[in-house]
């Protein structure tokens, strides 16, 4: 698996770079969903704006 490749160096880099407190809860995890969890994202982001629109 790819991730298994870039993950390690990615906790690292966040560990390094990014505040003890804003790292609280953090997961950085593979994605189970694959290749489409970006377009899923973006999505999920466009209802919401969609809905937030419609209400006002």
């Amino acid at each position: 698996m790819l991730a298994d490749h870039f993950l390690p160096e990615a906790r690292r880099e966040v560990e390094q770079r990014v505040q003890a407190v804003s790292r609280e809860g953090l997961r950085i995890e593979a994605c189970t969903l694959g290749n489409g969890a970006g377009r899923l994202g973006a999505a999920k982001l466009a209802l919401q704006r969609l809905a937030l629109n419609h209400s006002t």
